[in-house]
């Protein structure tokens, strides 16, 4: 369970940083050791820590998920600057064709 909390916490700490290609290389590598967790894990483990476990897990992923709807909104926003500039530029050009 360490060992998916830790990559769960450096997903957040990359998302922090806008590294979007590493937090999905590791997510991707954290979704296998998940799966092999909870294949393994027998039903006599005590509940309480695997339901804190998952909570844990839940929460970081909450926060990445809202870095990055932020990262995605700001993205989103320079992609319409950058489109009405393409916009302005090839009205421009059209206007000197004209003379």
């Amino acid at each position: 369970m360490n060992a998916i909390i830790d990559m769960s916490q450096e997903m957040l700490a990359l998302a922090e940083s806008e590294d979007w290609s590493a937090v999905s290389d590791i997510e991707l590598k954290r979704h296998t050791l998940i799966e092999h967790y909870f294949s393994t894990t027998t039903s006599h483990c005590d509940k309480q820590n695997v339901i804190r476990f998952i909570q844990q897990v839940l929460q970081i992923d909450k926060q990445i998920a809202q870095l990055g709807a932020v990262y995605r909104n700001k993205q989103r926003g320079k992609l319409q600057t950058l489109n009405k500039s393409r916009k302005a530029v090839n009205l421009y050009i059209a206007s000197q064709s004209d003379h």
